[in-house]
């Protein structure tokens, strides 16, 4: 009997065509006894030790905390070369700007030679309480050699930011610059990483831009490093301290999804 129904089971868990059905009962456990829905694992509230005050990094400028530290009410503008259309004679790229949610939608100007046109998009409403907006830019590409400097403004509400970049016109040849990886991960020995910044790689690429202006730089290898989460949050230096086997089976409590 245990037989014929196994031989009905393996028969009925595949269509015409070989193909194992979505709803088929388990092949290797036909007949499980408990078909419901397994009750949720018992909540914990155990208390998740304070962070400590945010300090600044060894081995960087003022600007790298550990821990981070929350974005302020205002992050950007962060520029985005994305194509050129040579039938309309367009340069197009975009910005991303984040604004906290209690304030406005920015303004933004661009101020050259060149005819701009641009338009706003809202990417997410809320974001850790930052609102991200994405500006499109078209710029006329315009004949000949040289380049065309493109000056932007900000109006924050609460305060006003500019700068500029530069766009190649249509028979200029490009210059460019490219990097890898910035900065060190926790496995790089202090007395190494104590004779370098993870500022290195940006002032070298700044006295190169400030000497010969470049017209696009290519991002490669890591920038945004977590290494140091294991350090700077109790719960995760605890984990990471565990036998092997206690890792995967230890709680995640409910207060550190806080």
């Amino acid at each position: 009997m245990t037989n014929t129904n196994c031989n009905n089971a393996k028969n009925d868990i595949k269509d015409k065509y070989g193909d194992l059905k979505i709803n088929a009962p388990n092949p290797v456990n036909v007949n499980p006894p408990f078909m419901g829905d397994y009750p949720p694992p018992k909540p914990t509230t155990s208390k998740v030790p304070e962070l400590p005050p945010s300090i600044e990094a060894v081995t960087e400028s003022p600007a790298i905390n550990r821990p981070p530290k929350p974005p302020g009410s205002s992050l950007g503008p962060y520029f985005q070369f994305i194509s050129t259309d040579l039938n309309k004679m367009l340069w197009m790229g975009s910005v991303l700007i984040f604004r906290h949610v209690s304030f406005d939608q920015p303004k933004i100007e661009f101020i050259c030679d060149a005819k701009v046109d641009y338009n706003w998009e809202i990417l997410y409403d809320n974001i850790f309480d930052l609102c991200a907006y994405r500006v499109n830019i078209f710029i006329e590409l315009r004949p000949g050699e040289g380049d065309d400097k493109i000056i932007w403004k900000i109006d924050w509400g609460d305060e006003k930011t500019d700068g500029s970049f530069l766009i190649a016109r249509l028979d200029q040849k490009w210059r460019g610059g490219f990097f890898s990886c910035n900065g060190f991960d926790a496995y790089v020995p202090e007395q190494v990483a104590s004779n370098f910044t993870y500022s290195n790689v940006w002032n070298h690429l700044l006295s190169i831009h400030e000497e010969t202006s470049l017209h696009l730089l290519l991002w490669g290898g890591d920038q945004n490093y977590i290494d140091f989460i294991f350090d700077d949050i109790p719960f995760l230096r605890a984990w990471i301290n565990m036998e092997w086997n206690e890792r995967w089976t230890t709680d995640f409590r409910d207060d550190l999804k806080k």
